[in-house]
């Protein structure tokens, strides 16, 4: 299971920093809440910095937008 993954090119505020961005990504949140069920985390759509930051550096090639 993708913990990140591109969703498309839309203008929108980041859930995770709270910027403007216009490349929308989709944090994948339902591994932590099977771990910590009390949070109740979503998934949220975040920039595409945040995104490399979660994917991690050798993960980042698959994830990132292609075009």
């Amino acid at each position: 299971m993708k913990l990140v993954e591109y969703i498309s090119k839309q203008y929108f505020n980041c859930q995770m920093c709270t910027k403007q961005s216009k490349q929308a990504y989709l944090y994948n949140a339902k591994m932590f809440d099977a771990m910590f069920p009390e949070l109740k985390i979503e998934n949220l759509t975040i920039c595409e910095t945040c995104a490399q930051r979660e994917s991690g550096k050798k993960q980042w090639p698959n994830v990132k937008r292609t075009i």
